[in-house]
């Protein structure tokens, strides 16, 4: 994976990543995380149970990052975010799996800005496996309750915020699952990718079930990242431009 310099003015570098439970080892996460120089970072099965939240406050120190939306609910997923990067809210819900009592699907989701800037909403999601599975939790994500701000609509009569989903959806684009997570949202991938843009296996990728959804921006680039042994996924990443970031 080449190194790449972190967003500039106007643009807003997203990641998103199944990072297999940490079973690499946290320092080889970080070192992806931290030379891919995301802004965002949007990951999905890291630290999860009681001691979730040190254990993702570790990836993000070993990241060159902070932790924006974390906690045990989230059942691994969390948001990780540069400096740069002001937090006006931030929350997290469990997605329930048919017969388990301990959530092993879940969202994490923030409202970020650059000072004086526009304001997004950057989400994490791990999706279930089977389809009925990840209807049930496209729709409860759809409903998740939250402020007008959390969920990128304006309280003063302005346009909607701009909200970015990073996913495993464990599903093929064109599934119900890529329309329905973001509604009116597109394929990073489909605007500014290149080639099959597959992801899983990581050591020989012949799928695309890991999406970067957009709403409200646009995309200027995208590109796979291969993370070595690091994941059995590999990652993505956007560089998305943002007026008045």
């Amino acid at each position: 994976m080449s190194a790449a310099v972190r967003g500039g003015p106007g643009t807003l570098r997203v990641l998103t990543w199944n990072v297999h439970g940490l079973r690499a080892g946290a320092p080889a996460v970080g070192d992806v995380l931290r030379e891919a120089r995301c802004d965002v970072a949007l990951l999905q099965e890291a630290p999860r149970g009681l001691r979730s939240v040190p254990r993702a406050a570790a990836l993000a120190r070993r990241s060159g990052l902070l932790v924006a939306a974390a906690g045990r609910p989230a059942a691994g997923a969390l948001v990780l975010v540069a400096a740069r990067l002001h937090v006006s809210a931030a929350a997290v819900e469990a997605l329930p799996v048919r017969g388990l009592t301990t959530p092993i699907r879940g969202s994490a989701r923030a409202v970020v800005s650059a000072p004086g800037g526009r304001r997004v909403l950057v989400a994490a999601a791990h999706l279930g496996l089977g389809e009925d599975e990840r209807a049930d939790h496209v729709a409860r994500l759809a409903a998740a309750p939250g402020d007008r701000d959390e969920q990128g609509a304006r309280g003063d009569g302005g346009p909607p915020d701009p909200v970015v989903v990073g996913a495993d959806l464990n599903e093929h684009p064109g599934g119900a699952s890529w329309v329905g997570l973001l509604p009116g949202g597109r394929d990073a991938w489909a605007v500014a990718g290149s080639g099959a843009g597959a992801t899983f296996p990581a050591d020989s990728p012949r799928a695309r079930i890991d999406g970067l959804l957009v709403r409200g921006l646009d995309v200027v680039s995208t590109q796979v990242l291969d993370v070595g042994r690091a994941s059995d996924h590999r990652a993505l990443l956007a560089e998305l431009a943002v007026p008045g970031l």
